[in-house]
């Protein structure tokens, strides 16, 4: 399996944003780099946690340490939709093979005298 990055520069030539932001995000600790042919990069599935940072920071102006919650919290609710499909699914299955059962008697179903 092959590890597909992006380069700082790329990144931000194609989002339009000054490197020194990204470089900002970095020496903040809300992103870590890969060092990849001596240029940091972007790991593939970080690029879409890194452009939701610059829409933050950009586009409403949310500062550094507000941006390190935020972005905690998207982690921690990623993390919990995660757990609850499966659940979900587990769930599911148990539906599956109660469903299998035959139905319980009709006398099971009557209030005690």
């Amino acid at each position: 399996m092959s590890l597909k990055y992006v380069t700082i520069r790329e990144f931000s030539a194609f989002h339009k944003v000054d490197v020194h932001l990204i470089e900002e995000f970095i020496h903040f600790g809300l992103l870590e780099p890969l060092e990849k042919d001596n240029q940091p990069c972007i790991r593939e599935e970080d690029i879409e946690s890194l452009e939701a940072m610059v829409r933050l920071h950009e586009e409403l102006e949310v500062n550094l340490a507000a941006l390190e919650t935020i972005m905690h919290m998207r982690r921690r609710l990623l993390a919990l939709q995660e757990r609850v499909e499966e659940l979900e699914g587990h769930l599911h299955w148990y539906e599956r093979r109660l469903s299998a059962w035959p139905a319980p008697p009709p006398w099971t179903n009557e209030e005690p005298k």
